[in-house]
């Protein structure tokens, strides 16, 4: 005990910073931090936005570089901001014409050459409509108003196979009701 109170009379303020005097000049000077932790509130940096503890995703922080390939879905992607696939430069034309070719033939209606026709209860009703003269079929179709009791034998085009020039239809009305069956045809306009 008695030289613990003998260290204690030499322990001085002058002593104890000579001693971390020569601490630090052995140690090369180095001082050591201590970590800073994130609390809330704290502003979010990089490429976050917002504060902590809910940050959210910078605006355009997340490039090309940043995405696992393959990795998106269509649910992922706004199709309305996609151009046109350079491959596809010619996908509104059908031999070589412009959308704006295709019409439905007829231009006394403006819903397109169609015709009609009265098909009694248990009888088939077939329909026939052409395309004008040097137009091509593209497509065709029909529609009755009926759900159940329509069914169809036939739907396609009529004409060469090669240069189809209408649509024709086949149907049977199944049930007890006359039902009217309405025949279109899609034209390339020749011109």
């Amino acid at each position: 005990m008695k030289k613990l109170v003998g260290l204690r009379r030499r322990l001085t303020y002058a002593n104890v910073i000579a001693t971390l005097a020569l601490f630090f000049a052995v140690g090369g000077g180095v001082a050591v931090a201590a970590p800073k932790f994130i609390a809330t509130g704290d502003p979010a940096g990089g490429d976050l936005t917002g504060a902590y503890p809910n940050p959210s995703i910078a605006a355009n922080a997340v490039t090309g570089g940043k995405v696992l390939n393959n990795s998106l879905t269509g649910d992922d992607i706004n199709e309305s901001t996609l151009g046109k696939v350079p491959s596809a430069a010619d996908s509104d034309k059908l031999e070589g014409k412009d959308s704006s070719a295709f019409a439905l033939a007829g231009s006394t209606n403006p819903y397109g050459n169609f015709a009609t026709t009265e098909v009694a209860g248990a009888t088939v009703g077939t329909l026939t409509i052409s395309c004008d003269t040097g137009d091509q079929a593209v497509g065709g179709g029909f529609s009755t108003g009926a759900r159940d009791a329509v069914f169809v034998n036939q739907s396609q085009p009529i004409g060469e196979l090669q240069n189809p020039t209408g649509w024709k239809v086949s149907a049977l009305n199944n049930g007890a009701t006359t039902i009217t069956l309405r025949v279109f045809v899609l034209c390339l306009d020749a011109a």
